[in-house]
């Protein structure tokens, strides 16, 4: 609906022998049509958009906007307000673009944690001998898991003393406690 003409060129200059004028000049780009002489747009086309060219005076049909010194073309008929309402929100969509690929950036950066090496098999031979293939809290033999007594967090270690076979719902009732 709308773009930013980024081969638009604008000049702005000073006309008159005796009285000079602020002049904006405005060149669309080769294959185009010539350049656009605007003298009230000078100081107007920073707050709102000034139409330079208007669709009915060109072959593809585009309306040409003047906005803070760049040219936005529309393909639709506009009115200053929404063509700066439009170019405003562009803005605001690439800064947001923007955030969002920094914070990428920086997550990408932060290196991850190393993930905690695997009990040995020995040890959980050990475990599972010792508590007899079943939980320690309710004697379930389904779904069991070692569970850390003083857990990894604390300072807790991969030993025999320190782990325990406890069925999933007794190991999420204990939670991190040391209990």
């Amino acid at each position: 609906m709308i773009r930013r003409e980024n081969r638009a060129v604008v000049e702005h200059t000073v006309v008159g022998l005796f009285t000079k004028t602020p002049v904006i000049w405005v060149s669309l780009g080769p294959g185009r049509a010539g350049a656009t002489r605007l003298e009230e747009a000078t100081c107007r086309q920073r707050e709102i958009p000034v139409l330079v060219r208007s669709g009915r005076w060109n072959s593809r049909g585009r309306e040409y906007w003047l906005y803070d010194d760049v040219v936005y073309s529309t393909d639709v008929h506009l009115t200053a307000e929404q063509v700066r309402d439009l170019v405003i929100e562009r803005a605001l969509k690439e800064n947001a673009r923007l955030a969002r690929a920094s914070a990428a950036a920086q997550r990408a950066a932060v290196t991850p944690r190393p993930r905690r090496a695997p009990i040995p098999p020995d040890i959980k031979s050990l475990v599972w001998q010792r508590d007899g293939g079943q939980c320690v809290s309710c004697g379930s033999t389904v779904r069991l898991e070692f569970d850390h007594v003083i857990p990894v967090s604390m300072g807790g270690a991969d030993t025999v003393r320190n782990l325990q076979l406890l069925c999933v719902s007794c190991n999420a009732a204990k939670g991190g406690d040391l209990t």
